[in-house]
């Protein structure tokens, strides 16, 4: 069996370690790309976890019908928060934000509350009828498509912002996507992405990667965007980034929500050794701004 490939680059991976999976059942290989600072999850002989056949649709769409209609309303006004601390990178109220891989439309349905017209996309025709059901999107506000399709259906348009919340790590092709995504904002735009880190509760086969402290810097410079904000939630182990197209404005403060470069940064027991950092906080796990890392200042 061939060594696994990175999604972003396609380069070759380093066999780095092994690690546990979520389940604790089986035993993960960890393939490091050097290059974009993420590891590739390979079990069953070295099989990477893109090879798997893992059914995305239906894996996402058994979890998110699994949450009651009251929780996933809450889930929605819960977001509000969050779209309040992104909104500086969000884009004027009369631009387009779309989102890809949006779920069970409870973060569109909050961009929408705050007075922004959405785009989405969501390829599991159960999620989409679901959120329209729940928030009263139509079908301009939130359509059945995957990511490549609802990009394409853009044309010589642009969207101010594109959000991608868990959804890279689960496309074989994530480089690729992203790539498209950022080609496809005004300027100034903002790609927004939530992705996991390293740790074993990330691990499993609908992961096809984890990521790594110096991974927003990477991503930014592939893409030839400008990192503008990274957040760690120590709580549920993903960060959330934003890159933009131009310069962040002066006015803004765009220091990321990090520590200060360390030989730590590029460890596999950062995460693990995180919350234990001086200069990490963590907090009400509703409120982005309390449970990032705060660069100390």
């Amino acid at each position: 069996m061939r060594n696994p490939r990175c999604p972003l680059c396609n380069g070759a991976l380093i066999y780095w370690t092994a690690w546990p999976g979520r389940d604790f059942e089986r035993t993960w290989q960890l393939w490091r790309c050097v290059n974009d600072a993420l590891v590739v999850p390979a079990a069953d002989g070295g099989r990477p976890a893109y090879d798997s056949g893992f059914d995305q649709v239906e894996f996402h769409t058994h979890a998110y019908l699994n949450i009651s209609d009251d929780d996933t309303l809450q889930q929605a006004r819960d977001q509000c928060v969050l779209v309040e601390e992104l909104e500086p990178w969000l884009g004027p109220k009369d631009g387009v934000i779309a989102e890809i891989g949006a779920g069970s439309g409870t973060l569109t349905s909050a961009l929408k509350a705050r007075g922004w017209t959405t785009r989405s996309s969501e390829p599991s025709n159960e999620l989409v009828e679901r959120a329209h059901r729940l928030f009263d999107l139509t079908e301009a506000e939130m359509c059945v498509a995957d990511g490549w399709a609802h990009l394409e259906s853009f044309g010589v348009a642009r969207a101010h912002s594109i959000v991608m919340w868990h959804v890279l790590e689960h496309v074989s092709e994530a480089g690729a996507l992203a790539t498209k995504a950022f080609e496809s904002l005004t300027s100034p735009g903002a790609l927004v992405l939530q992705l996991p880190m390293l740790a074993p509760e990330a691990i499993f086969d609908g992961h096809y990667f984890l990521v790594l402290p110096p991974f927003p810097e990477a991503l930014a410079r592939r893409l030839g965007g400008h990192l503008a904000y990274v957040a760690a939630d120590l709580d549920r182990l993903y960060l959330t980034v934003v890159i933009t197209t131009t310069p962040p404005q002066e006015a803004i403060d765009t220091r990321p929500r990090w520590l200060p470069r360390t030989s730590t940064m590029d460890s596999m027991a950062f995460w693990l050794a995180a919350s234990r950092i001086s200069g990490f906080q963590s907090g009400d796990m509703r409120s982005p701004v309390d449970r990032s890392c705060i660069l100390p200042s």
